[in-house]
């Protein structure tokens, strides 16, 4: 009867350090995932085509890109730009808007939004320069430590590809 009752607490024994164990990988792996996460910038984007109206004169349409922070911290802009094809089965083509026709790069504040407009005329011409479908057609907002790519509305791809 002792005999029984020791391997009982002995099997019992170590099922509870493996359980132990599990819960701690377990714990650690959280841990890490959580921190990993809230330092990474998150941004949720709109893009449209718009004509801008100054006092009662539309000017040039725009390809507004409306950015939101949606992470904990504040986000840096530093780029917008265009990548077309998909990666793996056709060439994947890449351009960047230059700064000097946008405001960038520009700081988001934590839940805050910023509006960055480009000449719509003047992308177009570029698509038609390389030459490249429009389809699948991806906007990337571009920041320090990712690129966040954002499918653009039905009108931008019907202009550009008109």
């Amino acid at each position: 009867m002792i005999m029984i009752m020791t391997d009982t607490l002995g099997i019992w024994n170590v099922a509870g350090t493996w359980v132990s164990a599990l819960g701690t990988v377990g714990a650690v792996v959280v841990s890490l995932w959580l921190a990993w996460q809230s330092g990474r910038p998150r941004v949720d984007a709109v893009v449209h085509l718009g004509t801008p109206v100054l006092g009662d004169e539309p000017l040039e349409k725009q390809i507004v890109f409306v950015v939101r922070n949606t992470g904990r911290m504040p986000v840096r802009v530093s780029g917008i730009g265009w990548t077309v094809g998909k990666r793996k089965t056709e060439k994947r083509s890449f351009f960047q808007l230059p700064s000097d026709l946008t405001n960038l790069p520009t700081e988001i504040p934590v839940g805050q939004d910023t509006t960055i407009m480009a000449p719509a005329g003047q992308v177009k011409c570029w698509f038609q320069e390389l030459d490249a479908p429009t389809e699948p057609l991806r906007a990337r907002i571009i920041t320090p430590l990712r690129e966040h790519a954002v499918d653009p509305q039905s009108d931008v791809i019907a202009y550009l590809s008109s």
